[in-house]
C-alpha cells in the first residue's frame, strides 16, 4: 500500500542527463494519464503510424517508467508493511 512518502523517479532526456525528482503516488499516476492523454492527441492528429511515430514512442518510454517505479515502490512498502 503507498504511504504519504514521496515516491524517486528517475528520468533520461535527450543528453543523457539523469534526473531524480521526489513525487507522490498522486503525482505519478497524473503524469501517466497526462502522457496516456498525450499519446490518445498525437495518435488522432498524426498521419505516422503509432509505431514510427518517435513522440509517441518517448511517450511511452517515459510512462513505462513511471509505471515501473510505482510497481517497485508498491512491492516495496507491501514488504516493508508485512515485516512491521
Amino acid at each position: 500500500m503507498f504511504t504519504k512518502k514521496t515516491r524517486v523517479f528517475q528520468s533520461i532526456n535527450t543528453a543523457f542527463l539523469i534526473m531524480k525528482i521526489d513525487l507522490t503516488d498522486t503525482q505519478c499516476q497524473d503524469i501517466e494519464v497526462a502522457l496516456l492523454t498525450a499519446m490518445a492527441h498525437t495518435e488522432k492528429n498524426s498521419k505516422i503510424k503509432v509505431e514510427k511515430n518517435p513522440l509517441i514512442q518517448r511517450y511511452l518510454k517515459t510512462y513505462d517508467q513511471i509505471a515501473e517505479v510505482r510497481k517497485n515502490q508498491k512491492i516495496k512498502d507491501s514488504w516493508i508493511k508485512a515485516l512491521q
